[in-house]
């Protein structure tokens, strides 16, 4: 079989070149490109109008690979391409980034050898989901970012010419590492640019994931308008023209900017990172993956050991060589590993290779015909998904296992074993000693039916499946001519084994993926694929050869399909055809499932709650009267509960008299308004800026069991805030009082904003509505969408339930003791046991936010108006109204000091209880969902003893997992109880009779009662008889031994 052979010459040689180096055709001019050296501080690639101009002379070195170079596809007619073989792949060959104009030669397998720098060449190369751009990085730590023509890809979408000529040009490019000091080894770092990967493209801004041996980083490129670096004008100085120093005008460029540096995480080098989302990626060394948030750089959110140690508490024996998160499975990690198995676990429940949620997929080691060397050549290197979902292969050194995972691992779920290189096993020992038994190689599936992998001596292989025969899982050595209708190989250039190839595709296809290995194949569409081949060899340069480094080398090999009609009406040529099948190894097809929004998973019960649209009418109605209602008690009639007829209503002029009075004192001004969403801005801004880990939620029905990231920031928010409210008091910038004496007109601004965002909300939400009724007010009360997402990865559900309402809680009760010291000169006991109470409830909240993504209200309750408008006006003003009543009608009475002492006695446990109850609880969650014990084991202040239980007791089925330990042992409800309790004590606080300090009491005693009658219904549903053996085992809901 004749196989072209691809050579870079150089400058020298290309002038020289003959025509028939390439054929009968000569390569096209290329595009001369913008003048630029590249050094340390390249981010911008200049595309302005006039385009790129070049004033560099042909003998000036080159420093920039992309700057100068342009990636094009030469093709040739059918009489000048070369002959094949009977798998007839059609061979294109590309140039790629040559210090020099590219010049191809394309000749037998005696070409001469590539002459290349090691220090300069190409360490990893990757495609974006699109295919729109490539990036490669080298030895140096530099990245440059190559851009295809626009119209090539309008093209693509619509037809498919074998014609075409396809141009990548540069467009912009960075040096992204250095050389630094590794502090957990003592080693330095080197700066090649290791792995890469594009996150999903949301917009136009591309955002890539570099990585050297030890240090992820973020990069953003993107068209900006800049204004032309200054030329240098000290030469001209004393001349009669001078130019400008600073251009006055904008051009359009593109900039390459640092997002975030990622912390030194990993002890040993890294040789993995993957995107599971535009939010979350993975990296991996030899023992550990770790999950990361791409918006906190400060460390990984979760660290996955992979450790198994031996049996003997010796050396760890099996080690990782590759993982992948595909995108039609997001929560399901594969794993290679050196003892030959595809261990394959669900992070959102595990893993640990021990665990039960954990499947392994293995094959027999080949004991008789390996011999000793069976260790290595039974090491697997990679792994890969068959598109539809159901077949799953791996790459060892002499085979190709595929397995069908419909079978769950065992033994049967091997339905192939392809061998490749049979023949080498004679020569294991010469293999061994030259280290060339330790080689890794990557795989792909690039349709259900055809598997490329990258082999021994720069061979890439195609494994045609539907072509074999039975099933090879044997310790006997196969025969060659047993595989030679089910393997097609093709031979790259050649010369040394290359150092690293990847894949990039030329259509593009909705995923993408990348394993950077000896062959690494990305799948960019169901017909072609292609390797990039990294030439290293070193050859001797003397002082009279000129320098000539080539970088790399692409071969594509085209896929046609005899079935079908291409391009412009033209059929596909049969004898070209090197897989001409689309169907999977068996007659089933599985559909895969991709990420996408599931609405359809979470869909209304029929059931309607709050007594339906009426209810809804009702409560909307009561909470904004309440709330006015109880202030004007407050407020005029000294705490007293007026109606008409009473003698201060009569006195104040009756309900016109009362609403003229109200509305004097609570009408809405620009300041309160504007300063009520300042604070609410604000505490955004803190949210965005400051630091926090992340940790997510649970899987989400209609996100299709998507986790959504939450950063945990709100304690370092809630300090931040206690000093800048401290000193806006002490210098009476805005002194804390004036938030009491403006009570009724903040009111009202919390009420109007939450009418708006709750109205806006709704609106923004039928874009992604789930468990609709149809009945509008019913949605409207109950809201249109689950979660709703600001820039910076903010949460707006969990924001408002966590910081704005409880913070803004404690500031007023605060401004109402501010208030009752500037007016008497002396704050009370009792206001001093609600400051005491706020704080430790509010402290409790902030302390203990990483909990709250696993709560009820989080993960199921929709953001409607019901949690809007009590976490915009309801709780921070009614949960205040005790404070409010201390101040200003009894300012003056005071418990004595045994009873506020028995008063602190009680509170106290009560707080101890409700705050251990609720870290036990939802500390269970987050370990049953693989949170980290760095996040679980938080230490904010106070972290309570007995907050955390290790191996807790719990009841199982097939249904789920009950906590049955610590608090729970005694009653299903019992925070809801120690709530009550300090709950009385707030209304207790206000030494009064009146009903309105008890009103919180009374109203979230039913509104708990409500709760837990929602809660067992719902887990009575879920969880069937294994919820009825909890009960019959802990019958007891609020008060243990009594009710």
């Amino acid at each position: 079989m004749h196989v072209p052979t691809l050579h870079m010459s150089s400058l020298e040689d290309r002038r020289s070149a003959a025509d028939g180096q390439l054929g009968s055709v000569s390569p096209r001019p290329v595009r001369k490109q913008a003048k630029s050296s590249f050094d340390d501080s390249l981010d911008v690639g200049d595309r302005t109008a006039a385009g790129r101009r070049s004033s560099r002379s042909p003998s000036q070195p080159m420093l920039s690979l992309l700057e100068h170079s342009e990636l094009r596809t030469h093709r040739r007619s059918a009489a000048e391409k070369p002959a094949l073989s009977s798998s007839s792949a059609h061979v294109q060959c590309k140039g790629v980034f040559h210090e020099g104009l590219p010049q191809w030669s394309a000749g037998g397998v005696d070409a001469p050898p590539f002459r290349s720098n090691p220090t300069k060449s190409i360490t990893s190369v990757t495609m974006s989901e699109l295919g729109s751009h490539i990036a490669v990085g080298d030895r140096m730590g530099r990245v440059w970012v190559a851009e295809r023509q626009q119209q090539e890809l309008e093209m693509n979408k619509n037809s498919v010419d074998d014609d075409a000529e396809h141009s990548f040009q540069f467009w912009v490019g960075k040096r992204c590492y250095a050389p630094v000091i590794d502090p957990l080894n003592s080693v330095e770092v080197p700066a090649a640019v290791h792995r890469m990967t594009f996150l999903p493209q949301l917009g136009n801004t591309l955002h890539l994931l570099t990585t050297n041996e030890k240090v992820p980083k973020l990069y953003k490129a993107m068209d900006v308008r800049q204004t032309p670096k200054a030329p240098n004008a000290v030469s001209s100085i004393g001349s009669k023209v001078i130019g400008p120093l600073t251009s006055p005008q904008k051009v359009n460029t593109v900039a390459m900017k640092q997002v975030h540096h990622y912390a030194m995480d990993h002890e040993y080098t890294i040789h993995t990172v993957c995107a599971a989302d535009a939010a979350t990626f993975y990296t991996a060394d030899d023992l550990c993956v770790r999950q990361w948030c791409v918006d906190y750089p400060q460390s990984s959110v979760e660290v996955f050991a992979m450790r198994k140690p031996s049996a003997d508490g010796g050396d760890v024996k099996e080690l990782l060589r590759s993982a992948a998160v595909f995108p039609w499975e997001p929560s399901l990690c594969f794993m290679a590993t050196t003892a030959g198995c595809v261990r394959v676990v669900d992070t959102r429940e595990s893993m640990r290779w021990s665990d039960r949620e954990a499947l392994s997929f293995c094959v027999r080691p080949r004991e008789v015909s390996d011999g000793p060397f069976m260790e290595l050549t039974n090491a697997f290197s990679s792994c890969s998904l068959s598109p539809c979902g159901r077949y799953l292969c791996a790459k060892d050194f002499m085979s190709v296992p595929v397995w069908d995972i419909r079978r769950s691992g065992d033994a049967s779920s091997l339905v192939r074993r392809v061998e490749l290189h049979p023949e080498l096993r004679p020569r294991f020992d010469v293999l061994y000693h030259s280290d060339l038994l330790m080689e890794k190689y990557d795989v792909h599936f690039l349709t259900s039916d055809v598997i490329v992998t990258g082999s021994f001596d720069n061979v890439l292989c195609a494994v045609h499946l539907s072509r074999l025969g039975d099933p090879v899982d044997t310790d006997s050595v196969p025969q060659p001519t047993d595989l030679i209708s089910g393997v097609t190989k093709y031979r790259l250039p050649s010369g040394p084994l290359p150092e690293s190839t990847s894949a990039a595709l030329l259509e593009p296809r909705p995923f993408f993926f990348t394993i950077e290995y000896q062959f690494s194949i990305e799948h960019r569409s169901n017909d072609s694929f292609a390797a990039l081949h990294l030439n290293t060899h070193t050859h001797s340069l003397t002082t009279k050869e000129h320098e000539s480094i080539c970088i790399s080398i692409v071969v594509a090999l085209k896929m046609y399909s005899g079935s079908k009609n291409r391009g412009r009406g033209r059929s596909s040529t049969p004898q070209r055809a090197v897989a001409a099948v689309e169907a999977p190894v068996a007659a089933v097809a599985v559909e895969a499932p991709v990420y996408k929004f599931t609405p359809e998973r979470d869909q209304w019960d029929g059931h309607y709650e709050f007594g339906g649209w009426m209810g809804c009418i009702g409560m909307i109605i009561f909470s904004h009267f309440i709330m006015y209602y109880f202030w004007a008690c407050i407020e005029f009639f000294n705490g007293e509960v007026v109606y008409p007829g009473h003698a201060q209503w009569i006195a104040v002029g009756g309900l016109e008299g009362l609403l003229a009075k109200m509305w004097e004192h609570s009408a809405p001004t620009i300041p309160t308004f504007g300063g009520y969403a300042l604070f609410i801005f604000l505490q955004y801004i803190l949210a965005v800026i400051l630091p926090g880990p992340v940790t997510h939620g649970l899987p989400l029905p209609s996100e299709n069991g998507r986790k959504l990231p939450y950063k945990c920031n709100a304690i370092y928010t809630w300090y931040a805030l206690l000093l800048v409210l401290a000193g806006l008091h002490y210098t009476e910038v805005f002194p804390l009082w004036s938030l009491r004496e403006n009570f009724g007109r903040y009111m009202t601004a919390a009420v109007l904003w939450g009418d708006i965002v709750s109205v806006v909300c709704y609106i923004v939400g039928l874009k992604r509505k789930i468990r609709m009724s149809g009945n509008l007010i019913y949605d409207f009360f109950m809201g249109s969408a689950l979660n709703y997402r600001l820039p910076g990865d903010i949460d707006l559900k969990m924001f408002a339930e966590i910081r704005n309402s409880w913070m803004l809680l404690f500031f007023l009760t605060c401004s109402c003791a501010a208030k009752m010291y500037k007016d008497t000169g002396s704050i009370n006991g009792n206001m001093i046991f609600m400051i005491t109470a706020h704080l430790l409830y509010v402290n409790a909240c902030q302390k203990g936010e990483e909990c709250i993504p696993t709560t009820w209200d989080i993960y199921y309750e929709k953001f409607g108006w019901m949690l809007i408008y009590w976490n915009f006006a309801g709780v921070p003003f009614l949960y205040c109204f005790q404070s409010l009543f201390i101040q200003t009608v009894t300012p003056t009475a005071q418990f004595s000091t045994p009873v506020l002492v028995a008063m602190f006695a009680v509170l106290f446990p009560a707080y101890y209880i409700w705050d251990n109850v609720n870290s036990q609880k939802n500390r269970f969650r987050m370990k049953r969902q693989g949170v980290s014990d760095s996040i679980i084991k938080r230490r904010t202040f106070p972290q309570l003893p007995w907050g955390y239980i290790e191996n807790p007791r719990t009841l199982k089925s097939e249904r789920g997992e009950l906590f049955v330990d610590g608090w729970y042992r005694f009653g299903r409800k019992i925070h809801y109880t120690v709530d009550m309790i300090m709950s009385f004590l707030w209304g207790l606080s206000c030494a009064s009779l009146s009903f309105i300090p008890f009103f919180y009491f009374i109203f979230f005693v039913s509104h708990l009662a409500h709760r837990q009658q929602r809660d067992d219904e719902r887990c009575r549903a879920k969880y069937g008889k294994l919820w009825e053996e909890y009960v019959e085992l802990v019958p007891y809901k609020f008060i243990p031994g009594v009710y």
